[in-house]
């Protein structure tokens, strides 16, 4: 959020040390993110949370800057607006928008288009946004002062008279104002029409009643919408507004009569507007301040800090809150506020997180308690790295993969709105990605869930892929044409793991993507069977006996294999080194550990074996 001073400073006065000011405000929460010159004035950006919506005005960041330094807030002037009509005849509300309009006020205005005072041009371009004309330039004004967008329709262009609130018609064309930028809507898009065609959406204003030159009356709306619908739509057509980026906010309903009161006021001051009409006030469901019931004990339970209650109030009345007993009642504009909790962290904020005190655990520390499935991640994680893989994590949202794939009912990207039944493509995609940015070759996994429908009920699984590809080796003056990696490679890879990870089998699937070859399996059936050991040794301190013995050979060849070493620990290595008929020549390696063994330790292993096997 750019933050001009000199605008700034008409709401609260600010301390004379830029310094001050922003470090200040980073400890209540309100991060810098650099400082910058324009239109002569300062503009400090700051790094705000999305739930606080009322920042995303000045007139919201000048209460928190009252606040964090004891000064008083000062509201711009405002015109008396003119009663609400209860029949509404600015405003048609269909029943298709319930849900997705939680108010919309407007009124008409006679005006004077012309060029925006210098004081009000400046104050955009400080802001960073491009004058218009004056009428225009107020609602970019205004919502950059209270946090909520407004927009002016040329009320001679619109067919009816009115507007209308509906949801958009599949495939039906809306002309932006954005360089005459043509959507097609979709059923889920909230329109706003006249009585012929779409003239807004909740993140951009049309092409065909904006305001000009020529206009003499406008319709001037404000509104909050279903901040999840607007963000859908904006990401649906990929349109991005100040405007949009304010509606995806959790905005206040009860704040837009101070914001339509504030626009025409700046109307009157630049444009010689009248108002000619009542207000239209579509307002379903009206919102009613929050009531939290709060012990100021909550304090010292959640951050250890203790403060008199005649503190806790100060600070909470600072904010706008009003303190009753026990009753806490939050200021509509304040909508990120729900409960007890959220008091707390208001109140520490304000008196600042250094203060709270380093408060050691009155018990032992506990151990740690990590789940089954976690330290079987860790184990495949430590065994993949060993073997030079690396780790990935890809979107667990794709296009749709098959029909069985699940659909997201919100999806952030509507070009990704299915849950992956596979992690491989993916995976697949990312490894490509790399490849086309000059990697030689690329040898990745990925640990993570799938996700399926299953007897009508939702399901996940947690899979194991691997991705293999691109070049063996780098080219050099020895190999100038490095062998490509192929699907052989890709099942060493595998063999590894299953050797590393003390597996008899490994099931899995294998897939070949041009130059990239993928594997994938299911963890949760692979995890219980891994028992894992040790793959290294040390350099023996001392040295092994090693001797050729000739057995008769009676199949099956596993079972001689452990009778021989069921004769003695000694038996460390045994070799098959030749055959012939249906006599083995198998050379055994003797070693210990502790000691030096000698002919005589051998000697009755060697009886041993005779007795094991005759000739």
């Amino acid at each position: 959020m750019n933050v001009p001073l000199k605008w700034l400073a008409e709401y609260v006065e600010l301390p004379k040390s830029l310094d001050t000011l922003t470090h200040r405000l980073t400890m209540v929460g309100h991060m810098l993110d650099k400082v910058a010159k324009r239109a002569g004035d300062t503009i400090i950006d700051l790094e705000l949370r999305g739930n606080r919506s009322d920042m995303f005005g000045l007139i919201g960041i000048a209460r928190d800057v009252a606040a964090a330094f004891g000064k008083s807030l000062k509201l711009p002037p405002v015109s008396k607006l003119p009663q609400t009509d209860p029949a509404s005849p600015l405003v048609l509300a269909d029943k298709s928008a319930d849900g997705l309009v939680k108010r919309y006020i407007a009124v008409k205005l006679s005006v004077k288009v012309g060029p925006s005072p210098a004081w009000l041009a400046d104050r955009l371009t400080a802001y960073g946004l491009e004058p218009i004309n004056n009428v225009v330039d107020v609602t970019n004004y205004v919502m950059i002062e209270t946090s909520h967008p407004l927009h002016a329709f040329d009320f001679n262009k619109l067919n009816g008279g009115k507007l209308i609130l509906r949801r958009g018609h599949a495939g039906e064309k809306f002309a932006t104002i954005q360089q005459g930028t043509t959507l097609t809507l979709t059923s889920d898009d909230l329109a706003i029409c006249d009585s012929r065609s779409v003239q807004c959406l909740n993140i951009i204003g049309g092409l065909d009643t904006k305001v000009t030159d020529s206009t003499s009356t406008i319709i001037l709306e404000t509104a909050v919408y279903d901040s999840a619908s607007t963000r859908r739509t904006a990401r649906r057509h990929k349109v991005y507004t100040e405007g949009g980026n304010r509606h995806e906010k959790h905005q206040d309903p009860a704040e837009l009569p101070f914001t339509l009161a504030r626009a025409a006021h700046l109307l009157t001051e630049v444009a010689a507007a009248k108002v000619t009409s009542s207000v239209s006030d579509y307002y379903p469901h009206p919102v009613r301040p929050t009531v939290i019931r709060f012990d100021p004990h909550e304090v010292a339970r959640l951050t250890g800090l203790s403060l008199p209650e005649s503190k806790i109030t100060s600070v909470l009345r600072s904010l706008e809150f009003t303190v009753s007993g026990s009753e806490i009642t939050v200021p509509t504009f304040r909508t990120d506020i729900e409960g007890p909790a959220d008091l707390v962290e208001e109140i520490v904020r304000l008196i600042g997180y250094d203060t709270v005190p380093e408060t050691p655990l009155s018990g032992p520390i506990p151990d740690p308690q990590n789940y089954p499935v976690y330290t079987l991640q860790e184990k495949v994680r430590d065994l993949l790295i060993s073997l030079g893989a690396s780790e990935a994590i890809t979107s667990t949202m794709t296009p749709a993969e098959n029909t069985d794939s699940i659909r997201l009912v919100n999806p952030p990207d509507p070009a990704q709105a299915f849950l992956r039944t596979q992690l491989h493509p993916n995976l697949v995609g990312y490894a490509q990605k790399l490849l086309h940015q000059k990697v030689s070759r690329v040898a990745l996994f990925e640990i993570g869930k799938v996700f399926f429908k299953s007897k009508n009920k939702y399901c996940e699984k947690l899979h194991l892929a691997l991705v293999l590809g691109g070049q063996v080796s780098s080219a050099n003056w020895r190999s100038p044409s490095p062998r490509p990696t192929d699907i052989y490679d890709l099942k060493g890879l595998v063999s590894g793991f299953q050797k590393l990870a003390g597996l008899e089998h490994l099931s899995g699937s294998f897939f070949a993507f041009g130059n990239l070859f993928a594997f994938e399996t299911d963890l949760e059936v692979v995890g219980p069977l891994m028992i894992g050991h040790a793959v290294y040794s040390l350099t023996p301190q001392f040295p092994a006996i090693i001797e050729d013995f000739n057995i008769g050979y009676h199949p099956p060849y596993s079972d001689l294999i452990k009778r021989i070493h069921k004769v003695s620990p000694l038996v460390k290595k045994i070799e098959l080194m030749d055959k012939y008929g249906d006599k083995l020549t198998l050379r055994i390696t003797y070693h210990s550990d502790s000691r030096q063994l000698s002919s005589s330790d051998i000697k009755p292993l060697r009886h041993k074996l005779n007795q094991l096997f005759p000739d």
